[in-house]
C-alpha cells in the first residue's frame, strides 16, 4: 500500500557507500560463515558457559548494604553528608526527620562452613 505524495529516496540513494545486502544463498555458502558462529554470539556463549560451570556451587546470598543516607535524603534522592542531623535536613528544618534505619548484615554462605552429610 503506497501513500500519495512525494516518494522518499531509498537508503542506497542516500548512502551509496553501503555494501549491497547479502542474499540468503551468498550468506549460507560463504566460507566465513560456514561453520563458525558470529564473534558476538561466540562471546555470548562463552559467558553462558562460564555461568553454567558454577552450577555445582551453592548460590551466594547478597549482602544488604548499610544505610549511607538518612531516610529523608533517601526519600528525596539527594546527597546526604551523613552527619546527625545532616546538612540537607538542617537546611530544610527537618532535623527530627533525619534518621537512619540500620539493617543487620545477612551472613553469606561463604561466612560459615557447610555441614558435611
Amino acid at each position: 500500500m503506497q501513500r500519495p505524495g512525494p516518494q522518499l529516496p531509498s537508503i542506497r540513494q542516500l548512502h551509496p557507500y553501503l555494501p549491497p545486502p547479502p542474499t540468503a544463498a551468498s550468506y549460507a555458502g560463504s566460507p566465513d560463515h560456514a561453520g563458525s558462529p558470529d564473534p558476538e554470539h561466540e562471546h555470548a556463549s562463552e559467558q553462558e558457559g562460564d555461568e553454567r560451570d558454577g552450577d555445582d556451587q551453592p548460590p551466594k546470598k547478597r549482602r544488604r548494604r548499610q544505610a549511607l543516607s538518612c531516610t529523608e535524603c533517601k526519600r528525596r534522592k539527594i546527597r546526604c553528608d551523613r552527619a546527625q542531623p545532616c546538612a540537607p535536613c538542617v537546611r530544610r528544618g527537618d532535623q527530627e526527620k533525619c534518621q537512619w534505619h540500620f539493617v543487620e548484615p545477612v551472613l553469606t554462605l561463604t561466612q560459615f562452613p557447610l555441614q558435611e552429610r
